[in-house]
């Protein structure tokens, strides 16, 4: 017999085998999310700070510093939103500000923690202000996140925001047949549950052996 095999991109799918775990990064237009009220200002429209129509609203916010592109804050009151996913823990990442507001979050009505937004050295992107891990994977949990209606202020005190940027789904170190919807994007420097094999040309190897 004689073996052939030309240049081919071989996608795997691990199956049952046990890998290393990838996390699952979700932006702040995922579709999972739930924001609270539900219709949001247009992107970028609310950098008039005497505009009534964006308090208690939520609103984009392009930036090419952030994950996506964009990020999406509000000015309370009474505004929240939840993100239902499954996994080990998941990590909210937001943005700091002279004018951060303050929140809650929870996992599951369990975990609450007291989030402030706010920095006296300015802004600051890519910031991890809450982080939950440990978690069952085999069920299905809820993060939510609140704002804190004590922090606000009006347009001509200064509004008080909350920024938030991406949501960071973990699992254990390795998993079993279990891998993060291929529908979200990853983010630059990490790894795939579908593994690329690059299968090289090979020139003819060996005739069939005879005994």
């Amino acid at each position: 017999m004689v073996f052939f095999v030309v240049d081919a991109l071989v996608f795997l799918l691990l199956g049952s085998l046990e890998v290393a775990a990838v996390d699952q990064w979700l932006g702040d237009t995922d579709k999972h999310i739930q924001y609270t009220p539900s219709e949001q200002r247009p992107k970028d429209s609310c950098t008039n700070v005497t505009d009534p129509d964006c308090e208690g609203r939520w609103w984009g916010v392009g930036d090419d510093a952030t994950f996506h592109l964009a990020y999406v804050r509000t000015w309370g009151k009474g505004t929240s939103m939840k993100l239902p996913f499954q996994g080990s823990g998941i990590t909210v990442i937001g943005i700091y500000d002279v004018d951060g507001a303050r929140a809650f979050a929870t996992v599951d009505d369990a975990h609450e923690a007291s989030l402030d937004f706010t920095s006296s050295a300015g802004r600051q992107l890519n910031q991890t202000v809450y982080a939950v891990d440990g978690l069952a994977t085999d069920v299905s949990h809820v993060l939510s996140v609140w704002y804190d209606d004590t922090s606000y202020g009006d347009a001509s005190a200064g509004r008080r925001y909350v920024n938030l940027d991406a949501f960071i789904v973990s699992f254990p170190d390795t998993i079993l047949s279990s891998f993060p919807d291929p529908s979200h994007p990853l983010p630059t420097g990490t790894t795939s549950s579908l593994f690329l094999l690059k299968v090289l040309r090979m020139v003819p190897l060996q005739q069939s052996l005879s005994p």
